[in-house]
């Protein structure tokens, strides 16, 4: 079985980068690699948490999931 610190890592790994590249001014925040890298990340992170029996986590990146989507569902239009 693969240790739930694998899935955090990652995720969290994946929202930093995106967080960096917006920063530094690499990508926009409507950008849709910067979102689809929240909702992938935000994701991991929830099922991180999911593992850990975390429910403030998970309803924290639950949210952050269900925004971005609807965030790189409007670049979709």
């Amino acid at each position: 079985m693969v240790s739930p610190t694998i899935f955090g890592a990652i995720g969290g790994a994946i929202i930093l980068i995106a967080y960096l590249a917006e920063l530094f001014e690499h990508v926009s925040p409507e950008n849709k690699h910067f979102l689809l890298a929240n909702v992938i990340g935000s994701a991991f992170l929830f099922y991180y948490a999911f593992l850990l029996d975390n429910i403030v986590f998970m309803v924290t990146n639950g949210v952050w999931i269900l925004g971005s989507a609807y965030e790189l569902w409007k670049t979709q239009k």
